[in-house]
């Protein structure tokens, strides 16, 4: 595939990406044990998530208008001008909202009658997530600059993209925030990724990064912040990023990130036993992007001749490969030496510093759209003899 498909621009080629249609390339997870343990993803490998095709902007006439209400000192900034605040640079995991949905249970825990039908799109795995270096200026610096009251006060950060709705309109993608919510919270308003200019893909030429939220509230292509001393009106997108169902009703807004863990490993793959092999080592990563991860643990269990699954490895700790930072992803290993033939499932649960661990599938609580699944989902591995073609 040339990557040449509606809302992407630049190419996806197959052997680093999973298309799950228009606009949505998650990591092929079997290919990311070739990046070094402590570092980000190549712009050129990173998900993406569009919902329109990305505009054309021209940098050289591109600004950001800071206005509203709420602004003392209403400002448009070229990028010129954001050269002339001090750069940073952040390590930080974007995890798309909708990550780990295709694990998420197809239907509710209540009856259908009760109108909590599963409503989801794109049916991600784990690599709707990727880790970047991203440079450019805190979004505080601007608030101060632009003079723009944090008390009590609303912000929209708006993109350029127009997405398009049911009844066949288009509205300006959008995000609203409390302003208080976006101040002193590490937020990037970010024009170079890993060192190079921000792809078009993902946002060129100036995108928000939010630490410890859902990648959809990142916007992209960022042309206006918007701050009013009364409420801002959400769009429909934003309204359908909330949790809702028989728990969360009313819905309510999707709280932090928690942490999650996947295998370096290709869907339904398999390990080939070569003569005299009597282990394997696992890897994989583990990231939180609103936390530190403290400890993975591994669980293995095997399919029995009568259907039944038998734990063959209880938790046992993983090692981790780097030492785990905020907001960062985490490499870990796992010998399996007790390996033989067989059907398995793989299980990694990772635990943040605050205490969060992924939790059984069984034990996270459904909501309609099937957002911030975190739970220990199974994978599927076949272990097989090393064996002559026929």
């Amino acid at each position: 595939m040339n990557g040449k498909k509606p809302w992407i621009a630049e190419p996806t080629p197959s052997e680093w990406f999973i298309q799950h249609g228009s606009g949505s390339y998650e990591m092929n997870y079997a290919n990311v044990a070739d990046i070094g343990n402590d570092d980000p993803v190549p712009n050129d490998r990173f998900y993406v998530h569009n919902r329109a095709m990305p505009p054309a902007i021209d940098a050289a006439i591109w600004n950001l208008n800071v206005h509203g209400s709420a602004v003392g000192n209403p400002r448009r900034y070229t990028l010129g001008d954001l050269g002339r605040f001090p750069k940073v640079t952040r390590r930080y995991v974007l995890d798309c909202g909708a990550n780990g949905r295709s694990f998420f249970p197809k239907y509710p825990p209540a009856s259908e009658a009760q109108g909590w039908l599963p409503v989801g799109f794109t049916d991600w795995r784990w690599g709707a997530m990727g880790a970047a270096e991203w440079g450019g200026v805190l979004l505080d610096d601007l608030i101060e600059d632009a003079a723009i009251d944090t008390n009590g006060t609303f912000t929209s950060l708006r993109g350029a993209d127009h997405v398009l709705q049911g009844d066949g309109s288009t509205q300006q993608y959008s995000h609203v925030f409390q302003t208080a919510d976006l101040f002193e919270k590490g937020i990037v308003l970010a024009y170079e990724m890993n060192g190079a200019p921000l792809p078009r893909d993902h946002g060129a030429p100036l995108r928000a990064l939010v630490p410890g939220q859902g990648g959809n509230v990142s916007v992209k292509w960022l042309v206006d912040i918007y701050a009013s001393k009364s409420p801002i009106e959400w769009t429909p997108l934003q309204y359908n990023q909330m949790l809702a169902g028989p728990a969360y009703d009313p819905p309510q807004a999707p709280p932090p990130m928690l942490p999650k863990s996947a295998f370096e490993l290709g869907w339904d793959g398999t390990i080939t036993l070569k003569p005299g092999m009597k282990s394997a080592t696992l890897t994989g990563r583990a990231w939180n992007s609103n936390s530190t991860i403290a400890h993975v643990d591994v669980r293995i269990e095997q399919l029995q001749p009568d259907g039944s699954w038998t734990c063959v490895v209880d938790w046992t700790k993983a090692t981790l490969l780097s030492p785990p930072e905020p907001h960062w992803w985490t490499r870990f290993s796992f010998d399996w030496t007790t390996i033989t033939p067989g059907a398995f499932r793989l299980y990694s649960r990772a635990t943040d510093v605050d205490g969060n661990t992924q939790p059984a599938p069984d034990q996270f609580v459904w909501n309609q759209h099937g957002l911030h699944y975190n739970a220990h989902a199974p994978h599927p591995i076949t272990v097989m003899p090393l064996q002559n073609m026929p």
